[in-house]
């Protein structure tokens, strides 16, 4: 379950649960070095109910989801007001970190927030 995900991701300096994508499927993000450690002792059969478990690198550009970048909000904030960013009623549905949808049109700080920082729940965002 989620809250023994959490457990055994603290084992392991900046490692992050950054998504769920399913009720079973989530999404790790952090430093290089501790993705690998993690790696290694899942695919090793070292971690506590992780056996049967995959392990799967995505190619990114930055840890997005994770507190990673939490420090770069505000510079993206900043960069953000020099653009002329409307959003209206026809924007794309945006849903917060806890699965449900936002009422009102977020703050471009909200975006980023949801974008750089916020971890991803899918499953709770489509039920």
């Amino acid at each position: 379950d989620r809250e023994y995900l959490d457990a055994l991701v603290a084992v392991f300096p900046d490692l992050y649960v950054a998504g769920r994508n399913t009720e079973d499927v989530f999404v790790l993000s952090g430093a290089i070095s501790s993705l690998e450690a993690f790696q290694v002792k899942m695919e090793a059969g070292e971690i506590e109910g992780l056996k049967d478990c995959k392990f799967r690198r995505l190619r990114i550009e930055a840890p997005f989801h994770s507190v990673l970048l939490k420090a770069k909000v505000p510079n993206m904030v900043r960069d953000a007001t020099m653009l002329d960013l409307r959003f209206d009623g026809t924007s794309i549905p945006v849903f917060n970190g806890s699965g449900k949808r936002h009422r009102a049109s977020p703050s471009v700080k909200r975006l980023i927030e949801l974008v750089c920082v916020d971890e991803i729940r899918w499953s709770e965002s489509m039920s």
